[in-house]
């Protein structure tokens, strides 16, 4: 399921009783969030912003507090080598900042991509199911290596004790005659 990207965002609310008291217009900041299903310019929820979006989207709202950029998760678009500028931002326009949402999409939302959106999901699931074996098969190998590594400290124990034992024998043997 594709995960809604939220954007936190400060907006000056007038207060029209204040307002109306003073004789001018009186704002207050006032912090709301936009939530996103990517793929879907269309469908955009406003919110004020409550503990429950807080709660939910934790480092995105730090980071709005913060000033900074909200972290990613997940492979940027921007990214992905076969995307041209133009694609990047069509997909950005879109809400879909990363392979992982992009390859997610459902119907509705792959045919706001236009010309070749389908493909352009098929290609995301692909390079993330190829990244997906590529890393087992590294994790993989390292535990190879590490289990060879282990096989020839013991081999190399194993002959230690194994020297020494001869040893004790000769010694005996050199003891008794």
């Amino acid at each position: 399921m594709s995960q809604s990207v939220p954007i936190f965002k400060t907006q000056a609310i007038e207060i029209k009783s204040r307002s109306a008291q003073e004789g001018r217009p009186i704002f207050e900041d006032r912090e709301f969030v936009e939530i996103h299903i990517p793929g879907d310019n269309k469908s955009v929820v406003v919110h004020k912003v409550d503990q429950i979006h807080i709660d939910r989207w934790p480092e995105q709202y730090r980071a709005f507090k913060d000033g900074s950029e909200v972290p990613l998760e997940g492979s940027p678009v921007k990214e992905w080598p076969i995307l041209t500028a133009s694609r990047v931002a069509e997909l950005h326009a879109l809400k879909i900042k990363t392979i992982e949402q992009l390859a997610e999409l459902k119907d509705a939302s792959i045919d706001r991509i236009g010309m070749g959106g389908r493909e352009l999901v098929k290609q995301a699931q692909a390079y993330l199911d190829v990244n997906k074996d590529t890393a087992n098969a590294q994790k993989y190998a390292a535990e190879n290596e590490k289990l060879h590594d282990e096989i020839d400290m013991l081999k190399a124990q194993i002959k230690e004790i194994s020297d020494s034992i001869t040893e004790q024998k000769e010694q005996k043997k050199g003891k008794a005659a």
